[in-house]
């Protein structure tokens, strides 16, 4: 039987607390290191030009735990699967073995989509990101509607470009990341 993911929502408060309590909630991509390391994990470069292996997660169930990651990828996907690996024990994930090892194909497995969504919201707090949105919104002379809302999909392209481009600045993180945060946040 297949496990339904966690309400998105827990996982939002998770990573939110942990940026609070490690006092790095309005520049979260610079605390990850510390984030991981006041966790005790290790974290491993592993030189490979397989761009399907991103990162892996093990724990040894003695006490050792590390996170390993791609260090051939772009800056932002090395920060996002960091964030990613973090969300795998912090949102105490059940390893299949002593190692959780992700790639591009795992995408379906409720464990994966909790890590995204964890990764997402650790890097893209929801009041920075609905803040910076708003701004940008305003800078466009768009807004908002009513209901704290709008459609992503409907910009036009040099509309979603700045945002994309403003949300990469503020955040550090990647298009993909930024657009699927901004679809899952404004549903």
């Amino acid at each position: 039987m297949t496990r339904k993911t966690k309400p998105f929502w827990k996982i939002e408060m998770a990573a939110e607390n942990i940026l609070k309590h490690h006092e790095c909630y309005n520049a979260p991509y610079s605390g990850i290191d510390f984030i991981i390391e006041c966790c005790k994990i290790d974290l491993i470069p592993i030189n490979t030009d397989n761009q399907r292996l991103m990162g892996m997660f093990c724990d040894d169930g003695n006490g050792h735990r590390f996170i390993a990651y791609n260090k051939n990828m772009i800056p932002e996907r090395i920060l996002f699967t960091k964030a990613h690996e973090l969300g795998h024990f912090i949102l105490e994930h059940k390893l299949k073995s002593d190692i959780l090892i992700d790639n591009k194909d795992d995408e379906k497995d409720p464990q994966e989509t909790e890590a995204n969504v964890f990764a997402s919201a650790l890097l893209m707090p929801k009041e920075l990101t609905i803040k910076v949105i708003k701004k940008c919104l305003e800078d466009l002379q768009l807004y908002l509607d009513n209901d704290g809302k709008f459609d992503y999909v409907s910009l036009h392209r040099e509309q979603k470009d700045c945002l994309i481009s403003t949300m990469k600045q503020s955040f550090c993180t990647s298009k993909e990341a930024i657009e699927w945060r901004i679809q899952n946040l404004f549903k």
